[in-house]
């Protein structure tokens, strides 16, 4: 079982990793999309209109890490380390709780509104690194069950 100050560490590292990569995937997304030629591809505009709010939406959730970070995370004096003392480490736990809780609602949202999306051609989507279709909703499909892994023991 890890220490609260191990967790906490955890967390913060884990969490902003898979924030990162959903945020890598969607954008790479969006501008692989909007690269195309949309000629026969008449729903692409809706689909690009749904990657660009699927990606301010993790750019939502990275300002709000990134908050935590600077309020909970890191030491009040300035020297860019993470807090130490248990009542910290706890207060830190349970923002970051809280935190995850507020993504939550807005996470399975936005996944569900990427799901029912008709996805564009995976001609146009695949890279040499995989489908960026795919690949952004597993990223989004991790950031769900961040939580779960974390507490399960499975790898983050």
């Amino acid at each position: 079982m890890p220490t609260p100050t191990d967790l906490l560490w955890r967390v913060n590292n884990q969490y902003r990793k898979h924030l990162a990569q959903a945020q890598t995937y969607l954008q790479l997304l969006y501008h692989l999309i909007a690269g195309r030629d949309a000629d026969g591809e008449a729903h692409l505009p809706h689909i690009l209109e749904i990657v660009e709010y699927a990606v301010q939406q993790i750019e939502n959730f990275t300002d709000d890490h990134r908050a935590w970070r600077a309020h909970y995370y890191f030491a009040a004096d300035d020297s860019a380390r993470m807090v130490q003392q248990d009542a910290a480490v706890d207060a830190a736990l349970n923002h970051f709780a809280d935190m995850r809780l507020a993504h939550d609602a807005p996470l399975r949202e936005l996944f569900s509104l990427l799901t029912e999306t008709p996805r564009p051609d995976p001609a146009l989507t695949t890279t040499p690194a995989g489908d960026l279709w795919s690949l952004a909703q597993t990223a989004l499909e991790d950031l769900m069950s961040f939580d779960e892994q974390l507490f399960n023991g499975e790898r983050l």
